[in-house]
Formats: structure tokens, C-alpha cells, sequence
């Protein structure tokens, strides 16, 4: 095995989504055996780079569910939503009554930052949701 590719939330994270000092000691040591070790999220960079940094990692950091890969701080692959399909989620959020969050870089957007969604994530992911008129994003691109 030379690499190994750990999910955050519901993965390395506990109840109190922290890393315990089991996950740490064990990641430690599959670094001690050669592995690489990588985090995977649908978490944004920011969000995920704390617990990157207590881990003391090196390898590339996948985020947005992959639409954004950080190699180093002046090496970063992303692949964003085009703005006909940023477009099409609003609609069908909106015909549908669903919730949506959207992506630009790492600011997270909502229609609705006091909803129980927001709220709740906000808490887990430790981001600050800006509120906006999703109608004014479409025709945008954005990372996820």
C-alpha cells in the first residue's frame, strides 16, 4: 500500500468532530510505515486544513469532493461547476424547495443563513455562511 485516502466526517472525526488521539496516533504511524496520507472531503480547504495541519501532513489535499485538488500553496487543480449548471441547480432548488449550498473559492453561500441546515453545518464545519439572492449567482461558475 502506498497511499491511503481518509473521508473527515463520519470517517477520521469523532462525535464532536475532532480528531481523537487514537486517529492521530494511528495516522502517525501508517506515516512512519511510508504511506502516504491524504484527506478527501466535500468539506471546503479551509474548513479541512486544520485537521490537515494537526495530522502534520504533506500530500495533496482534496476538497469540494474532489473539485479542487491543493498540491502545494502555488500548485492547485480545480474543476468548477460552469454557469449553465450553476444556473440549472438554483432552478431546480427553487421549483423544488430544496436546500442548496454553493461554493466560490471558500466562500460558502445560502439563501438562508438562519435555517436549521445552515446552522447545524456551520457549527460542524466552523464556516460563516453568506446570505445571498441565489438569482444573482446564476450565470456564475463556481467550485462546487
Amino acid at each position: 500500500m502506498r497511499a491511503v485516502f481518509f473521508d473527515l466526517d463520519g470517517t477520521l472525526l469523532n462525535q464532536k468532530h475532532e480528531l481523537s488521539s487514537i486517529t492521530i496516533e494511528a495516522v502517525e504511524r501508517l506515516k512512519q510505515r511510508g504511506i502516504i496520507v491524504c484527506l478527501a472531503s466535500g468539506r471546503t480547504s479551509l474548513s479541512m486544513r486544520p485537521f490537515y495541519q494537526q495530522l502534520k501532513l504533506t500530500s495533496p489535499l482534496v476538497s469540494y469532493n474532489g473539485a479542487r485538488i491543493i498540491f502545494s500553496d502555488t500548485d492547485i487543480d480545480e474543476s468548477s461547476l460552469p454557469p449553465h449548471i450553476v444556473t440549472q441547480l438554483i432552478e431546480l432548488a427553487h421549483e423544488h424547495d430544496i436546500h442548496l449550498n454553493l461554493y466560490e473559492n471558500e466562500l460558502w453561500y445560502v439563501e438562508n443563513a438562519k435555517s436549521f441546515t445552515t446552522t447545524e453545518y456551520a457549527a460542524i464545519a466552523h464556516l460563516e455562511p453568506h446570505q445571498v439572492n441565489f438569482n444573482q449567482l446564476k450565470g456564475q461558475s463556481m467550485t462546487k
